[in-house]
């Protein structure tokens, strides 16, 4: 079915005021909504170490990434030559990537962590070929790219914050907290629930003597 951000923070927001009697305008939607952001990681990192979830159900594409040739010495690239060049753009904060390439998805760039390239492995088959070196998590420099008048790639990966994504459209239409949250629905029920306890329990630590409506209207 799938909800967006702001839908989502209604549905925990009149679920704390109305179902359950409390009436605190403490509770933003902006912070709702940050604790959804929050809580959805920490529980899919849960599920995941559970064997519970599948990351394929959290992946997001983003297209026209926008990249710049530079000097490696200007990325502050270690284990290159100065005279090497590459193709470089910062990214949002990621947990995992499954592909860096061409937005036509026709070619699919190697992958390497670290902060020195002179550590990366290479063979007669991998050493010429494209390779997307991240570091920090939302770093990203192209090594050998298909042409170095390449503009744009296309990543699939998982997030951190999936609201930073929305700089990256190719279509030019505005991307918003109205686009359905990159959660399957059951994470978003378990997100939901955490949020929900969670304020609850705030409310009434601050309301120590706030009548319980539901139990009075048993």
């Amino acid at each position: 079915m799938g909800y967006s951000l702001n839908r989502l923070a209604s549905m925990i927001n009149n679920s704390i005021n109305g179902g359950y009697g409390v009436i605190n305008e403490n509770f933003t939607l902006e912070q709702i909504k940050d604790e959804i952001v929050l809580t959805s990681r920490t529980e899919m990192k849960k599920l995941e170490l559970a064997g519970k979830i599948s990351k394929d159900e959290l992946y997001q594409r983003i297209d026209c990434v926008e990249v710049e040739c530079k000097p490696l010495t200007e990325c502050g690239c270690i284990g290159l030559s100065r005279e090497a060049k590459g193709l470089y753009v910062e990214i949002p904060l990621v947990t995992d990537i499954r592909y860096i390439g061409t937005i036509e998805y026709n070619q699919e760039f190697n992958i390497y962590y670290g902060s020195n390239i002179s550590y990366m492995g290479t063979n007669r088959f991998t050493k010429n070929k494209p390779t997307a070196w991240v570091r920090n998590k939302r770093s990203i420099t192209i090594l050998n790219p298909p042409t170095y008048d390449l503009e744009f790639i296309s990543i699939e990966a998982i997030f951190s914050d999936p609201r930073e994504t929305s700089i990256f459209n190719c279509s030019g239409s505005c991307v918003d907290d109205d686009d359905i949250f990159p959660a399957p629905d059951y994470l978003i029920e378990i997100v939901k629930d955490r949020i929900i306890q969670k304020y609850l329990g705030v409310y009434k630590a601050m309301n120590p003597n706030q009548p319980n409506t539901q139990q009075d209207s048993k």
